[in-house]
């Protein structure tokens, strides 16, 4: 049975208890749909629609975690030399030839945009160089 109520406002409100359970499941927060639910594509699918990819040898989750959790949990320097040694030592890679590639120089190419960076003051992204003039980040709009 359906009856109609005014409501604080004055607006007709329903009272049956159909209303009652609708009003009730918008109320609710919304919850993450739980992982069985995801879609996930199988292993493999890129091969079967053409898409060349390569994958990494070493997970680069694992890499990201363990980075995180010596940074801030064991509080160590990342930008030293030993520090990066242990935690490559620790993930299986060659301790060896990654200290070899670190001070030789190998990589020092793909470092220039960042010295670039630092000489224009880029502190935000995006920043902007114009002529003299220096936009930084989205407050400059």
């Amino acid at each position: 049975m359906t009856r109609r109520r005014l409501t604080t406002s004055g607006a007709a409100r329903e009272s049956s208890p159909r209303a009652h359970r609708r009003r009730a499941r918008a109320a609710r927060p919304l919850r993450a749909a739980p992982v069985s639910r995801v879609h996930r594509p199988p292993p493999g699918w890129w091969r079967t629609h053409g898409v060349p990819i390569v994958l990494p040898a070493v997970s680069p989750q694992r890499w990201t975690e363990r980075m995180f959790r010596v940074f801030f949990v064991r509080q160590r320097d990342l930008g030293s030399l030993d520090a990066l040694i242990d935690v490559a030592t620790a993930q299986c890679l060659d301790s060896d030839g990654l200290r070899a590639a670190l001070t030789s120089g190998l990589y020092t190419d793909g470092h220039q945009p960042l010295r670039r960076a630092h000489e224009l003051d880029v502190t935000a992204v995006p920043t902007f160089v114009v002529g003299d003039r220096r936009l930084a980040g989205p407050a400059h709009r």
